[in-house]
């Protein structure tokens, strides 16, 4: 079934002999040849692919490696599928080995040939179930292959199956001729099966070289599932980029892709690149306010361009871009139901952290509540014209950056400076951030433990070494330094510097 380079010519004849395709339990043998040139032949390419599909599955199943489906060996599967149609053998009708119509270069060669089948399932069933054809599917000599699928109307057995191994491959193919036609729409607008197929390694896995099974996975499920089958069409691009669309479509993916195929592309609209300042005026659908592709910032109602802008909140978080893509509306309903909550910056103009640290008045009436912030600043914090950009004296307590320094009623500001203690410590910038109340209760349930300065004016440990008295009273219980001090030692003007 497969020859190496030193096979005898005595060899090559008996493999050629035992290659005989046995078709429903018999050897077929062509005795009169066909009229093929008044019948419309044609290859099924699609057919060729899935059966390549069908080989490397199972030489997967075996622990071997996939085989590649060689452009010169589909050329010569394609001369012999012709050749069989008038003498179904491995000898060509010239009466030359089959091997001669296959290019120079491979080492290792074999050929398979059968005739009947009407599908791929079929032919390989029949390949595998023929003991010298399943040896050539399964030799660990062969890297290469070319499958043709002939298909003669009105002839004896209306297919005919060629492949063509080789021990190298000389110029891998990509496959070609895909249909893009599924129930009777043609999804060419929007659909490319090598782009889809290479765009996704579960469809890779899923389907292969089935490119028939590719494309409805695409008309049943991709689309709905916002999936790019196209360099020339992203939905999240296209959607964004109109309101009209938006205002008619909403979050139907799959609308998109049609109103694409039927009208977009005869419109010549963009599905490809975000549109500078959007496609629609402020006034629009309410949705336009987000900085560059016109991403919606209106939610149930809700306009949050104040503190929200899509390019901004995308480009921030390496998740959500993972996430959510060029999905702008879900991207935007993650901001509304999480992104807040979570203190996440969706724009160059709102920082919460530093709004909460610059307001006393706000901290009193949210607390940590980060959600309350955000909508502060929609409702009258920018009509205010509060500072929610950078942290800065605006009248927030006594720590520095309007950072508070009472805690359950103690004021800690004889101890407690926010930018010192922050500054002062990388692993609490590296965790909190400017985040001043998460700081400043770390400085009160951990940091007055562990001896840590959150000021100039106080060192805990020089405080305790200067006063006998203390050291009697307290040990090692570094609290009560810091305690005492704030209750008696700024009063008793003790030194603690």
């Amino acid at each position: 079934m497969f020859f190496g380079k030193k096979s005898s010519l005595f060899k090559r004849f008996m493999a050629c002999i035992m290659c005989l395709v046995v078709v429903l339990g018999f050897v077929i043998v062509v005795d009169k040849p066909l009229d093929i040139k008044a019948a419309s032949a044609s290859y099924n390419e699609d057919y060729a692919w899935q059966v390549l599909d069908m080989v490397n599955q199972e030489r997967a199943a075996v622990g071997l490696p996939a085989l590649t489906m060689d452009a010169k060996l589909i050329s010569s599967a394609k001369v012999r599928a012709v050749e069989i149609t008038s003498l179904f053998d491995h000898t060509r009708p010239d009466g030359t080995s089959c091997f001669t119509a296959f290019p120079s270069g491979l080492g290792w060669r074999g050929e398979n040939i059968a005739a009947g089948q009407r599908n791929p399932s079929s032919v390989m069933n029949g390949w595998m179930n023929s003991a010298g054809h399943k040896a050539n599917i399964l030799s660990k000599n062969f890297k290469s292959i070319g499958i043709a699928c002939y298909y003669v109307p009105g002839s004896q057995y209306g297919y005919y199956w060629v492949q063509c191994f080789g021990g190298t491959v000389l110029e891998a193919a990509a496959q070609t001729g895909a249909s893009t036609v599924y129930n009777g729409v043609d999804y060419s607008a929007v659909y490319d099966y090598n782009y889809y197929i290479n765009n996704y390694a579960d469809l890779r896995t899923a389907f292969g070289s089935n490119s028939s099974a590719a494309l409805e996975h695409f008309a049943t499920y991709g689309m709905n599932e916002g999936r790019q089958a196209s360099a020339d069409f992203n939905v999240g691009i296209y959607k964004n980029n109109y309101a009209d669309l938006r205002a008619a479509f909403g979050d139907n993916t799959k609308l998109y892709y049609q109103h694409y195929i039927n009208f977009g592309k005869n419109e010549g609209r963009n599905a490809k690149t975000s549109i500078s300042g959007g496609s629609s005026s402020s006034s629009g659908s309410g949705s336009n306010s987000a900085s560059s592709s016109s991403a919606p910032t209106v939610f149930n109602g809700v306009n949050y361009d104040a503190v929200y802008d899509y390019n901004y909140y995308i480009n921030k978080y390496a998740d959500l871009k993972a996430a959510f893509g060029t999905n702008s509306t879900a991207a935007l309903a993650h901001f509304v139901n999480y992104g807040m909550r979570e203190g996440r910056q969706a724009s160059a103009s709102f920082n919460v952290q530093a709004y909460k640290n610059n307001y006393a008045d706000l901290r009193a009436a949210f607390g940590n509540d980060l959600r309350s912030y955000y909508m502060h600043y929609i409702e009258y914090g920018k009509r205010e014209g509060r500072n929610a950009v950078s942290s800065g004296d605006s009248g927030g307590g006594s720590a520095s950056s309007g950072g508070t320094a009472v805690y359950n009623g103690v004021d800690y500001s004889a101890v407690y400076d926010y930018n010192y203690y922050i500054n002062n410590y990388a692993d609490l910038r590296a965790v909190f951030g400017t985040d001043s109340s998460a700081v400043f209760e770390h400085f009160i349930t951990y940091g007055m433990k562990e001896g840590r300065q959150a000021k100039a004016d106080f060192n805990v440990n020089i405080y305790k070494d200067r006063y006998a008295d203390l050291q009697n009273a307290f040990g090692n219980d570094l609290t009560k330094y810091y305690l005492h001090y704030i209750e008696y030692g700024v009063s008793e003007k003790r030194s603690a510097k």
